[in-house]
Formats: C-alpha cells, structure tokens, sequence
C-alpha cells in the first residue's frame, strides 16, 4: 500500500467526543507517475492503482457511528465530490472544511483506529449500514 501518485488526500473525522478517524487514498499498487492522461476520469484510480475508496469513505468507516456530529476536514484537496458530500452528511457530519494544502503527515502516523479496510473498499451504503 502507498500513496496517490498525483496527490495525497487525507480526511480527518473528529467525532464530538474529540475521537479523530483518519482516511487517506492510498493505494494497492501505486505507480511512480499517475496513469490517468489529461481529461479522463477516475477509472484508473481502481483499474490501475487499485484505490480502495476517497479518503472521505476511508474515515467514514473507521468513524461510523462516531461520524454522527462531527467535523471532517479534507487535506490535499480543493473540493470534496458529491458522493463523498453526500455520504459525511449522510452520516450526520455537521461540518465539512476542505484545506488544499499537502497533508503534512502520513496517516499511518496518526491513526485513532486499527480497523481494516475491507478487501474490495467501500461503499456509501456500507457506511450507511455501518458495515
């Protein structure tokens, strides 16, 4: 596993209670240069890199019901997409700031949690499902 070739995003939930859960999008097989040529999509991200999930999903489920109430606050990114806005609020996340800059850190080193990814990623209607 190892980071994005194009950029590290990591998202950070911190739950009311102050509990941080961090999701990054690392990768299965990271390549020394992004595949994705100018104007494609995202495909490659899966196909290629094996991505497991956006950040926002990867802290998502290491929040669960922890989610309900608290900030997610997106590093490395200027936006979050709309699935990834529809499944924080979904899940009750009351607050949602985005930081462009490069997170500083690997997530490795600040993790709260030590609950594995399940193989094949996520999806929303896992995190909704609590699974």
């Amino acid at each position: 596993m190892g980071p994005c070739a194009k950029a590290i995003v990591r998202c950070t939930i911190t739950s009311p209670g102050g509990v941080k859960y961090v999701g990054q999008n690392d990768c299965l097989t990271p390549q020394p240069v992004c595949p994705r040529l100018p104007g494609e999509g995202y495909e490659k991200c899966t196909t290629v890199c094996h991505q497991q999930g956006h950040a926002e999903f990867q802290a998502l489920f290491k929040a669960g019901a922890d989610a309900y109430g608290a900030t997610a606050v997106i590093e490395g990114h200027t936006y979050a997409c709309r699935a990834c806005q529809e499944a924080l609020y979904g899940a009750g996340v009351l607050t949602l700031r985005v930081m462009p800059r490069a997170p500083a850190k690997r997530a490795q080193d600040v993790l709260m949690t030590t609950q594995p990814m399940p193989e094949g990623g996520i999806t929303l209607a896992d995190v909704l499902a609590g699974k």
